[in-house]
Parts: structure tokens; C-alpha cells; sequence
């Protein structure tokens, strides 16, 4: 997938408990989010000038440490690259299939 390469060396920012990812926020409809900790989505900020690609890691039995996001459960592991119109297009082009 395209947008996947994209974000092949992106940054993996420490984790920070007190604040949640702002942006606006789109959903993978092939990985949407779960009770169960499952999912997957993208955060794009213009104003930050960032993207986001964020996998939810909340299920059991995962490894909870690994986890940057704060998602009001266990976590997620999101990985960030500068804002790119190129990218976030991509985004909405892959969502638009569903």
C-alpha cells in the first residue's frame, strides 16, 4: 500500500500520558477500532504540520509498553511524519474505496 510507505521511517515519539493526538482523525474501514483493543487510523494535522499512522495495541496478551498514543484505554502505537498534501490525499483516496 501506498500510504504505508510513506511512513516506512517515520518518527516513533515518546510517550506522553497527558495529552492526546489533535487532528482530524480517519478511520482504516478495513481495521476500524474495537472494544477488544484492535484497529487502525491516521491523524492529520495541518496546524502541527503532522500525520499520524496509529494502530491501537490495547488487545491481551500485547506488549502495552511499546504503546506512544494515549486512547483513553491501553494505548497505541502511533508513528508521525511531517504534513504532506500529497499523503493526506492518498488517505482519503484509500477511504473513498469503501
Amino acid at each position: 500500500m501506498k500510504i504505508t510507505k510513506k511512513f516506512e521511517n517515520a518518527e516513533y515519539p515518546k510517550f506522553n500520558r497527558t495529552k492526546r493526538i489533535e487532528g482530524e482523525m480517519i478511520e482504516d474501514p478495513q481495521n476500524p477500532m474495537n472494544i477488544y483493543g484492535g484497529g487502525h487510523w491516521w491523524i492529520i494535522n495541518k496546524e502541527n504540520e503532522e500525520i499520524w499512522d496509529v494502530k491501537n495495541n490495547g488487545t491481551d496478551g500485547g506488549d502495552w509498553s511499546l504503546n506512544n498514543v494515549a486512547t483513553g484505554g491501553a494505548g497505541a502505537i502511533g508513528h508521525r511524519i511531517k504534513y504532506s498534501e500529497k499523503v493526506e490525499n492518498l488517505i482519503k483516496e484509500y477511504i473513498s474505496l469503501f
